[in-house]
């Protein structure tokens, strides 16, 4: 099966690179189906610049990856890499893509820059989402076969399904479930790193009080579920 990927490959180019990531989602190894999912996610995050401007600046960065990379020693699979980026926008958000890029919000860092601790949930929040496969599973929800379809179809033809796909990301909501299992995995991640798991708790406080701030308390924060009800969970 994977020489005619190859051979198909030589024709198609990114083509083979599509037909490989569903073989091996449908039927590889657990290092496939993580490679994979990837891929998937390299090909959405490309398109990111054209919908938002990104921030460069060192420090922060540099502060955003460290903390990034404290949390991932912690995770028992080392097979999963994690991209930070820091997005320039004023809304409160956090997000992460299939394959482990996550993004935040300079708007959400304004925030909680001062404060390692409350990053930390932020990120290890965002972390676990791809851990459990949130991303993903979002994805084929609202795209699956459409989804499917592209990425086995003409690579110009992908550009409109991202960009949904992107706006979905940034504007849409996970299920009560999947935030309460991405708060729990992250409050534990943020622990066992050595941060005070407590200052969870801490942010969701302090981030009610910018929540009738119309337009600003966006996806990550977003009222499903409501603010007193992950506190509720993480207490």
């Amino acid at each position: 099966m994977d020489e005619i990927f190859k051979r198909v490959g030589k024709k198609g180019g990114e083509l083979y690179n599509r037909a490989r990531w569903y073989w091996q989602s449908a039927a590889g190894t657990e290092q496939d189906a993580i490679k994979s999912e990837y891929i998937l996610g390299r090909h959405l995050a490309s398109d990111l610049p054209g919908h938002v401007k990104i921030d460069d600046s060192p420090d922060l960065n540099d502060r955003v990856r460290h903390i990034g990379r404290s949390l991932e020693n912690r995770l028992k699979n080392k097979d999963r890499s994690f991209r930070y980026t820091i997005l320039e926008s004023g809304n409160l958000n956090a997000y992460a893509l299939p394959g482990g890029f996550i993004f935040i919000t300079l708007g959400l860092l304004d925030q909680i820059r001062d404060y390692p601790d409350e990053i930390a949930f932020v990120l290890g929040h965002e972390i676990m989402h791809v851990v459990l496969g949130h991303p993903l599973k979002r994805i084929f929800n609202g795209y699956g076969t459409k989804l499917l379809k592209v990425i086995l179809a003409n690579y110009s033809k992908t550009g409109a399904v991202t960009r949904q796909v992107i706006d979905q990301f940034m504007s849409g909501q996970y299920s009560q479930d999947m935030e309460f299992e991405a708060d729990a995995g992250g409050k534990i991640l943020m622990q066992a790193a050595g941060y005070n798991a407590e200052k969870s708790v801490r942010l969701l406080h302090r981030l009610k009080g910018v929540s009738g701030q119309k337009g600003r308390l966006y996806n990550y924060f977003s009222s499903h579920p409501p603010l007193e009800k992950r506190i509720e969970k993480l207490v």
